[in-house]
């Protein structure tokens, strides 16, 4: 008899949560598990539910969240917008309380054998927690997922974000982390129990196509007389795009063959853009925004990746960047040390510094032997460490550990 689960997640844009969670899902052994996805209206993409290779039911529910409320405001003045939200900041408690009712009934009429939410950060989407609450109360078995740093504790709010992690840490019967860094980060500033946690890498299929010249075509890139320094995230604040533009800004006089290729969107995309042209260097930077192609395409075209974050969990971009044997520089956050050694699969800076990737990329610029080592030994160490096939194995383990300790009243 196949044991139910309902995964669960609230999301309101594109990125690797969503990612690692179908990945997920397509990891598990199919004859094992019956999978009932749910998340809040809109939380997943067609693309992203195309993508899932096995037979599940897909259900939308209604949340009420300060998040889902502020979404929908259509006010753009900072300070009235500020107004209209501080009431409704001040009773999302309230929310908290309507929403694990919401998922206790949810639960009533499912009656999966597990339930396994699906968060970004932590405490990030707030009926992601309240579905672990609603899973305890109901007796069921709980799994929680983060994957990105946990945010630091308010002082603020620092009561009862106590309170709240000794909920969750109660309720929350395995937390399952994409990084070793955020499992350290969730013991030491959260007070988590060690022994709650698993840590299960991103995978990627070790296969590759790509049609990079069909890409350089598509958006006017000679590789015959530019060099590629590529981007690929969405375009945020946190994401760091600012600081590569400044970067490129510092090394585009000394080489002025070289394009800045920014790949992706974000809420920021049309603030990134102004800056690019108020600083004369439109004809030197490309915007592809959303790309919805194989990004393999795009990845191969680079001579240089370049990913600058300022908060990471273990991110998807990078192993891909390895994937495809570009010589990378990224900020050293999050579990990005994980997969890339300074100075061996990559180069590692601090945030926050355009001029140390400035510094970087006139090192790679200058030195092709540099490059062709950070390349290969980026493909060797995914190929060891981030396969699907390694995801998958280590995925179905997790699993077969937790289902083994599922009470007979469970089943």
């Amino acid at each position: 008899m196949k044991k139910s689960i309902l995964f669960y997640t609230e999301n309101w844009d594109k990125g690797g949560g969503n990612k690692y969670l179908i990945d997920f899902i397509n990891c598990l052994e199919e004859t094992e598990y019956e999978i009932l996805l749910v998340s809040n209206k809109g939380g997943l993409f067609r693309d992203e539910l195309d993508s899932v290779n096995k037979d599940i039911e897909y259900e939308q529910t209604k949340i009420y969240t300060f998040s889902s409320i502020a979404r929908k405001l259509k006010v753009r003045n900072k300070f009235s917008r500020r107004l209209i939200l501080l009431p409704i900041y001040i009773i999302a408690p309230i929310f908290y309380i309507v929403n694990i009712l919401i998922f206790m009934r949810l639960l009533s009429r499912f009656n999966p054998v597990i339930v396994h939410s699906f968060n970004g950060g932590y405490p990030a989407a707030r009926s992601c927690l309240a579905i672990v609450v609603a899973a305890k109360l109901k007796k069921i078995t709980t799994i929680l997922n983060i994957v990105s740093i946990p945010q630091r504790t308010s002082s603020i709010n620092c009561l009862s974000e106590r309170l709240r992690d000794w909920l969750i840490c109660r309720c929350a019967d395995h937390i399952i982390v994409n990084a070793a860094a955020i499992k350290k980060a969730m013991i030491e500033n959260r007070k988590f129990k060690p022994e709650a946690f698993h840590v299960i890498y991103n995978g990627l299929t070790t296969t590759m196509n790509n049609d990079s010249e069909g890409f350089c075509k598509k958006f006017g890139i000679d590789k015959n007389k530019n060099v590629i320094i590529g981007y690929v995230s969405r375009i945020e604040y946190m994401k760091g795009p600012t600081y590569l533009i400044d970067a490129f800004i510092l090394i585009s006089d000394e080489y002025p063959n070289t394009l800045l290729v920014m790949v992706g969107h974000g809420k920021d995309f049309n603030s990134i853009k102004s800056r690019v042209t108020e600083l004369n260097i439109q004809d030197k930077v490309i915007f592809t925004d959303y790309y919805s192609g194989n990004i393999f395409d795009v990845l191969c075209s680079f001579d240089i990746f370049v990913f600058p974050s300022l908060h990471e969990g273990f991110p998807y971009s990078v192993i891909e960047a390895m994937k495809a044997g570009c010589p990378i520089i990224s900020t050293n956050v999050g579990g990005i040390s994980e997969a890339i050694s300074n100075g061996v699969e990559g180069m590692l800076v601090r945030p926050r510094d355009s001029e140390v990737i400035a510094n970087r990329i006139r090192l790679l610029m200058s030195n092709s032997e540099v490059r062709k080592s950070l390349s290969k030994n980026a493909k060797n160490r995914f190929n060891k460490q981030f396969s699907l096939q390694k995801m998958r194995s280590k995925v179905n383990h997790v699993y077969s550990f937790i289902t083994s300790g599922l009470t007979r009243r469970n089943i």
